[in-house]
């Protein structure tokens, strides 16, 4: 005969390990991810901590034959969204102003400056094209990667990575 109650107890404490190893591996990326996407730190560390919520939520329910990485990066990926959404309604995004008492003339506050005018060009970018170009340049994904997180075909995601190039560029220099 056997025990389902300590069978369970030992599939939940499996699941909480690997859940948890998976936070180790991959808070860090997932927070400057979505810290792109959404351009305040803040805000990214709550939908950070929202998203693997959702994964320990989910886990049961997964797919074990697909990658849990990308799997994760969906769920970041449209719980990220669902904030913009939200965002959408307020009349502007507010940036972070973290540097106001660095010397002007410093290497520091050229290197700042130019941060700051990225991350003003990345919010202003929609974000069908800001997430697949920031998953690009900063988490460092392919095609099918940035595909499978945004579940867009690799076709679209290379068309709106080359117009979110192109309109990046044109906001940036503007």
């Amino acid at each position: 005969m056997v025990d389902t109650e300590s069978t369970c107890d030992a599939d939940t404490d499996t699941a909480v390990l690997a859940i948890a190893d998976l936070y180790d591996q991959y808070r860090h990326p997932l927070l400057a991810y979505l810290t792109r996407i959404v351009g305040d730190s803040d805000m990214a560390e709550e939908l950070c901590h929202d998203s693997f919520v959702k994964v320990l939520r989910h886990w049961p329910h997964r797919d074990q034959q697909k990658d849990v990485r990308a799997w994760l990066y969906r769920i970041a990926t449209n719980t990220a969204y669902d904030e913009l959404r939200r965002w959408h309604r307020r009349p502007c995004v507010p940036l972070p102003d973290t540097w106001d008492i660095v010397d002007e003339r410093s290497d520091m506050a050229t290197q700042v400056s130019e941060a700051d005018a990225v991350r003003t060009a990345l919010v202003q970018l929609p974000a069908h094209e800001r997430v697949p170009l920031t998953m690009q340049m900063y988490a460092d994904r392919n095609l099918n990667e940035i595909a499978a997180a945004t579940a867009a075909p690799v076709n679209t995601v290379k068309a709106r990575l080359h117009r979110a190039r192109a309109h990046f560029q044109a906001v940036y220099q503007g």
